[in-house]
């Protein structure tokens, strides 16, 4: 979000107007102590001072310049929104940092400040929810959790972050309806189930890992970090020949040349292993 941040101090000095737009692209995930962080990818939207519109012409959007860090033909664009809501994503940046770092206080100041800006986003919410959890409210998270799911948005990290603190109490019941209901979701951003399945797996909850990584498979069959999470999950279960699979379709959708020589140099070695076996 540096490039957004500085962008828009140059767009408030000079007097354009601006917006902004949320790309689905695959986040650079950070393990930071037991919070994996996971980071978003921003475009800065600024209008042409000059255009006046034709009263008889229709137009789909205002001419305007895309500023982005890190163009690229494969990222999605997601829906546009206010200064509002790019102050809260920064907050709510602020307040996960030092969740990691283990600072409640610090994080609940940052991540209230989010909601107070945009009390719609999910993503906040469930950052509250886990702060008031991690503090040992938890009473006030079970509410703020269930305040999230009432707002009728799909969230796969709130559900997964609820899932957990009912494990805690051993309200299996609840769990296994709710694990269900996730397990059934069908959300469209690959990157959602992605980081979902390295989560679990950080957990020690392989099972869970390995449906979050098929998931997020049959969203984007191209995405090779998913094939690589199975094949490591694989290797450890000594199910070679699921091993082997994950690693030649991983090899189908990877074009950096260090990248390729890694994969083949392991895929030489389970067939080495494969052949003594047999």
């Amino acid at each position: 979000m540096s490039l957004a941040i500085l962008t828009t101090a140059y767009a408030k000095i000079i007097g354009l107007d601006f917006s902004y737009r949320k790309v689905s692209t695959l986040p650079i995930f950070t393990k930071k102590e037991d919070v994996i962080l996971s980071s978003s990818h921003v475009q800065t939207i600024i209008y042409d001072p000059s255009f006046i519109a034709d009263q008889n012409t229709f137009y789909l959007a205002n001419p305007a310049v895309v500023i982005d860090y890190f163009p690229s033909k494969s990222h999605r664009s997601g829906i546009k929104f206010s200064l509002e809501t790019f102050l809260a994503m920064y907050y709510k940046n602020i307040a996960a940092d030092a969740l990691a770092d283990k600072d409640l206080n610090k994080s609940f100041l940052y991540a209230n400040k989010a909601y107070q800006l945009d009390t719609d986003n999910i993503e906040t919410i469930n950052l509250l929810a886990v702060i008031h959890r991690r503090s040992g409210d938890l009473q006030t998270a079970e509410a703020i959790y269930k305040t999230g799911m009432d707002k009728g948005q799909t969230n796969i990290a709130l559900l997964s972050n609820y899932i957990m603190l009912l494990k805690s109490q051993r309200r299996m019941d609840e769990v296994n309806t709710l694990q269900d209901k996730l397990n059934q979701l069908d959300d469209p951003d690959p990157y959602q189930w992605l980081g979902e399945a390295y989560t679990a797996k950080n957990v020690g909850n392989i099972k869970q890992a390995e449906i979050y990584f098929k998931k997020a498979l049959s969203k984007a069959p191209y995405l090779n970090q998913a094939y690589m999470g199975l094949y490591k999950i694989y290797i450890k279960q000594n199910k070679l020949k699921k091993a082997q699979t994950m690693l030649v379709k991983a090899l189908e959708w990877t074009y950096e040349l260090d990248e390729r020589k890694l994969y083949k140099y392991k895929l030489y070695n389970i067939e080495h292993n494969i052949a003594a076996i047999n």
